[in-house]
């Protein structure tokens, strides 16, 4: 099945050329020993048009071949720093093929680096690319042919065009389908380099393409990459169209939202039952470890109060927090919580499992005790995490006059009302 790649002219002359991009690609791996000032400031024969494109391929190659392991064989000619530091890593690029089936007619309305666009389209019928800015369309004119005849020789898709333009309004245009799955990664910055976390300051605005589309009966599907600043309660208040919400982690980062819509005409789920899916990919990649709930859990759980810390301490991912688990926690997995506004759990024996990390407790020592202030004397060194403690982990360094350091660890908490200082070992970390 022979797949055709539609890309239109790029004219500016400032741009680089398809040649200037491949040699940009040579030089950077010729060059890849100076240092990007070196290759920018320093003297040689490199054209100076090329320099910053060339310094940037150098600076970006060691995180280029951490976020995209695949591509090391046939790396990406990045574009911005910006559209890198955007891009999915590619486990979590590798999870959107979920969203994709066989008949599946993929458009990407924010293509950027490509990364979701090169996964997604591989098992998709057809796929379409828009991406407005001229040098990330170049980029991708360039990269996402070669990455998918390196990757996906199989692939079948019939047809993957490549667009310069804006994709909202190509949609005013596009016959829709019921097969359709428009994908959006809207912009999380401002023109000015500003971080946006508000729904309606990005852009393009996931609003107002629900809003156009439903006054079009739009039969197809939706699903939108968002920050992981974002509220999850505000985004269901204002998508209530939503079909669910991923919380997607790399490590014990959470790196992005999904929120997918699977219908537009069927009745909106009340918002405490839409489904939240939690996703902890481990940072050297494999298959994640998986949690489902719904958003009304929370408010129905009852959590399991600690009178006094256990043999085992446990600090939940970050993707529970941002899914609002607290209460959930406690009654799904049976630990105690250490009080109502620590996120800490603690239990007699240890729980298999737990999404997050787990310490075993060797001490517990009351705060302000003549042990807390003799502490320096056993423990000159420590490791020390600060969770609803009255001083700032800075101030607790200087209070118990210890180094930071590996050494040993404390967690400075309360239990009910009583501060206290556990120190732990590390019996995993997830």
């Amino acid at each position: 099945m022979r797949t055709m790649y539609l890309c239109s002219v790029i004219e500016e002359t400032a741009l680089p050329t398809r040649e200037e991009i491949e040699e940009i690609m040579r030089l950077s791996i010729d060059l890849a020993h100076l240092s990007p000032d070196r290759i920018l400031l320093g003297k040689s024969s490199v054209p100076h048009k090329l320099r910053p494109f060339i310094a940037r391929q150098v600076a970006l190659a060691e995180r280029q071949w951490h976020k995209f392991p695949s591509l090391a064989k046939c790396p990406f000619f990045l574009p911005t720093e910006r559209a890198f530091e955007q891009a999915s890593g590619e486990p979590l690029a590798r999870h959107k093929q979920r969203y994709v089936m066989p008949e599946t007619i993929l458009m990407d309305g924010t293509g950027g680096l490509g990364i979701d666009f090169l996964f997604m389209s591989a098992c998709a019928r057809q796929a379409d690319y828009y991406e407005q800015d001229q040098l990330p369309y170049l980029a991708a004119c360039r990269n996402l042919p070669l990455a998918l005849s390196a990757l996906f020789p199989l692939a079948h898709a019939e047809a993957l065009m490549l667009h310069q333009g804006n994709s909202v309004e190509a949609l005013e245009q596009m016959e829709l389908s019921a097969d359709q799955l428009l994908y959006f990664d809207p912009a999380r910055r401002t023109a000015q380099g500003q971080r946006t976390f508000l729904l309606r300051d990005i852009v393009p605005n996931p609003l107002d393409i629900v809003r156009s589309l439903a006054e079009k009966h739009y039969p197809g599907r939706l699903l939108f990459k968002l920050s992981p600043m974002m509220d999850i309660a505000e985004l269901l208040r204002l998508l209530p169209q939503a079909t669910h919400i991923a919380v997607m982690a790399t490590g014990s980062e959470v790196k992005e939202l999904l929120l997918y819509i699977a219908s537009l005409t069927a009745q909106p789920l009340p918002a405490q039952e839409v489904p939240l899916h939690l996703y902890l990919y481990p940072e050297e990649g494999g298959e994640p470890f998986s949690l489902y709930l719904r958003s009304g859990d929370e408010q129905q759980a009852e959590p399991l109060m600690a009178e006094q810390v256990g043999a085992w301490l446990y600090l939940p991912h970050a993707a529970l927090l941002k899914a609002g688990a607290f209460k959930w926690l406690s009654a799904h997995y049976g630990v105690r919580k250490l009080a109502k506004d620590s996120h800490l759990y603690t239990s007699d024996r240890r729980v298999d499992g737990f999404p997050g990390r787990i310490y075993h407790v060797k001490e517990v020592i009351p705060w302000k005790s003549r042990t807390a202030k003799e502490l320096k004397k056993r423990l000159p060194e420590a490791d020390l995490t600060v969770k609803n403690f009255p001083l700032s982990r800075a101030d607790l360094y200087r209070t118990l006059g210890i180094r930071p350091g590996s050494a040993h660890r404390i967690i400075a908490t309360r239990i009910g009302s009583t501060s206290i200082l556990s120190v732990v070992t590390p019996d995993k970390i997830g």
